[in-house]
């Protein structure tokens, strides 16, 4: 992306701001906009897993990172997804169960 192409959408509100600066803040935005809009999915390659891990790396486009996970599978079997929260709470207690992830 070339980032002096939104300068004539930003330097009315800001004459005078400093190009480096320009491009670090409209370069910020459309990041938060990406994350916000969920505008850019893609499906991840599958991941092996050993059945004892809770953690797993992921492998993400250069410059990419991974912001919500949408599904998850295990051998074709859908799981249901939790919040980060629900999930810790589960982990703690031991009592996850097979169709919560």
């Amino acid at each position: 992306m070339i980032w002096s192409d939104f300068y004539s959408w930003v330097l009315p509100s800001v004459q005078g701001c400093p190009n480096p600066t320009l491009d670090l803040h409209i370069r910020q935005s459309a990041i938060e906009f990406c994350r916000r809009t969920l505008c850019w999915v893609r499906t991840l390659d599958p991941v092996e897993a050993n059945g004892m891990d809770i953690r797993f790396d992921l492998d993400l486009l250069s410059q990419t990172q991974a912001v919500k996970l949408m599904a998850v599978a295990v051998n074709g079997l859908e799981y249901l997804l939790v919040d980060t929260q629900r999930g810790l709470q589960l982990v703690r207690q031991g009592t996850c169960t097979a169709r919560e992830i």
